[in-house]
């Protein structure tokens, strides 16, 4: 009896080892980058980058180290990422959904691309840099501090992009950026920095339901058919919105407004918008009027017309000259 006592202790203590070796496996393997990493990916509200139905989001959701060279403040468990687009065509046709920041910089990078409910940013970067993108901004941002932004900067960015949501801010800046755009219930959008022929936000440019617009020099056409918009309606009360259902299907409800240029427009612009307009609109003035006397200037009448005529033949005669 003590022999067989002997040998079923034995027993117990191998096959009691054997389960702690196994559990202390399953622990490793539970806790490795890898596994941590699947989970995160296989969460609802992870960052995704699919491309033609690869899934991208390693090789393409990487940590921002500009930002980190740029703070001094740094959360070190909160690495900032962003989606590395920048590339000629690299996410054409890709749907990135739930990430924060967006890098779309050379030429087509994103074209035709599906970006679902972006967080923080998306940066369009270039000839075509967003070109008949989908752009929707998520309900939920990462923070209530954060800016939302979608900055289209260069010759025809974010053409026939279709934009979204209550974002911050959008930016058009470059020859033709924003030509045949689509926003949507964005707070504060800007135009600028076209030419006289090419503005900024052209050819059936069209704002709806914004806060504000703001046409900066050659930024916004003037004519209903090229660069139009539609202010959201102040909220009302129920009783109010009793009153005018029977006005919903007017066909004036959906009438839009021409953008108009050099001008700041909208009942719920941020301050200092007029200023920034206005120091802007006053540098393309200096510029018309360099090279003139002080007593050529004083002659000008009071629009300054005369001026700025006098000051570009000015500049003719001394190119001519040198």
């Amino acid at each position: 009896m003590t022999g067989e006592a002997v040998t079923l202790t034995s027993r117990s203590y191998r096959y009691n080892h054997h389960l702690v070796l196994i559990f202390a496996l399953l622990f490793l393997v539970s806790s490795s980058p890898e596994t941590v990493a699947g989970e995160a990916a296989a969460s609802p509200t992870a960052c995704k980058v699919t491309i033609n139905d690869k899934d991208m989001t390693d090789e393409l959701f990487v940590v921002d180290n500009s930002y980190e060279n740029d703070n001094n403040e740094n959360d070190d468990d909160k690495e900032r990422r962003y989606v590395n687009c920048m590339g000629r065509s690299k996410c054409r046709d890709a749907i990135i959904t739930n990430c924060p920041r967006i890098k779309c910089y050379e030429s087509e990078a994103c074209n035709n691309a599906r970006i679902i409910n972006f967080t923080e940013s998306v940066l369009c970067e270039g000839t075509h840099s967003c070109h008949r993108t989908n752009m929707t901004l998520a309900a939920e941002t990462t923070e209530e501090t954060t800016k939302t932004k979608v900055s289209c900067i260069g010759s025809e960015a974010c053409d026939v992009a279709q934009i979204t949501g209550e974002i911050d801010e959008i930016e058009f800046v470059g020859v033709k950026a924003g030509r045949k755009v689509h926003v949507e219930d964005a707070k504060v959008i800007k135009c600028r920095d076209g030419t006289d022929n090419n503005r900024a936000c052209d050819s059936l440019a069209t704002f709806l339901n914004v806060r504000c617009l703001y046409c900066g020099q050659n930024g916004c056409s003037d004519h209903v058919n090229t660069c139009r918009y539609k202010f959201a309606a102040p909220p009302s009360s129920a009783s109010e919105e009793e009153d005018n259902d029977d006005d919903t299907n007017d066909s004036s409800w959906m009438q839009y407004e021409k953008c108009k240029p050099e001008k700041v427009l909208g009942p719920n612009c941020p301050a200092g918008l007029e200023n920034e307009l206005r120091m802007e609109l006053m540098g393309k003035e200096e510029i018309e009027v360099v090279g003139l006397s002080s007593e050529e200037k004083e002659e000008g009448d009071d629009d300054g017309r005369k001026n700025k005529k006098r000051g570009i033949r000015g500049l003719l005669r001394r190119g001519s000259s040198d």
